[in-house]
């Protein structure tokens, strides 16, 4: 598979795991057109799942494609290669049931081709690391970080939250990236902590601790520094949105409560790095097929 050989049987897919939130499916549909842009391809959005939920008219009188739906239609299109895109920060549930339901689907089909490029975080890119960092620069520039009232010299404390996952891999690429992030803004700030939104009861899920309430609640005991949030989230929803679980943990802090500010970083999805590592990820399955 090469720039040459592509033709109308063949499909880019930005894959997600999907939202009954309409405003991530909309700003999800425009990442997938400016990566269509920026790689001259028709790039088709589809999520695992929830999203077909979503009243068509509160998606611009379009509905949105959910991966079952997608692979049952694609033959009256004439599809017979895809090239998957996650849009996964790690191999998370949804991305594990979608790559099954691709190989059941190739099985079926043996003429149907499914390639899929890697997840979000990788440690041969350094591009989500480069989001995260200017990310968080932008809100050491820009904000006025206060410790609780109190003159301090000590740096900020950057918290990196992810939503939480039953998979110790999940969690071990968030870790993966506060370790990265560490040491890209090492003269920024004093130290960056993983930490979770949510997580499974029971010791064999301990791998996600901190939960975040917890590193909020150890901050406030130690009384001083700032926190800059850092959202390894993509798009708004019912968890980083405005009024989501994020927000309200924070709010219910003992630091905000006792007058200190928590700034959070944007989301991902909005920032203009993501286009670069999308394309990166396209290149990746371009040269591996290229090498077959």
């Amino acid at each position: 598979m090469d720039d040459k050989t592509l033709d109308v049987e063949f499909r880019v897919v930005l894959l997600d795991n999907g939202s009954v939130s309409p405003e991530s499916v909309l700003q999800s549909r425009e990442l997938a057109s400016a990566l269509a842009i920026r790689i001259g391809r028709q790039v088709d959005l589809v999520s695992v799942s929830h999203s077909d939920r979503i009243p068509i008219e509160e998606l611009g009188g379009i509905r949105a494609a959910t991966w079952k739906s997608y692979l049952d239609a694609r033959n009256e299109i004439g599809v017979r290669s895809l090239a998957i895109l996650p849009l996964f920060f790690g191999p998370s549930y949804g991305l594990k049931k979608a790559r099954q339901m691709g190989k059941h689907e190739c099985g079926v089909d043996a003429s149907l081709r499914v390639e899929w490029a890697d997840c979000l975080v990788s440690e041969s890119c350094g591009i989500l690391t480069e989001a995260l960092a200017e990310s968080t620069i932008r809100v050491l520039d820009t904000e006025e970080l206060e410790n609780n009232g109190r003159e301090s010299e000590i740096l900020p404390t950057v918290l990196l939250v992810d939503h939480g996952s039953p998979f110790p891999e999940v969690t071990e690429c968030r870790d993966f990236m506060a370790r990265a992030l560490a040491e890209r803004l090492k003269v920024h700030v004093g130290k960056v902590v993983a930490c979770s939104m949510e997580r499974r009861e029971g010791d064999r899920y301990n791998f996600n601790d901190p939960l975040l309430e917890m590193a909020l609640e150890e901050l406030s005991a130690l009384g001083d520094g700032a926190i800059v949030l850092s959202q390894l989230f993509l798009f708004p929803g019912r968890h980083a949105g405005a009024g989501g679980d994020i927000e309200r943990i924070c709010n219910d802090s003992r630091w905000v409560k006792e007058g200190g500010r928590i700034v959070r970083t944007d989301l991902l999805g909005s920032h203009p790095r993501m286009i670069d590592l999308l394309e990166a990820r396209w290149k990746s399955i371009l040269e591996r097929t290229r090498s077959l």
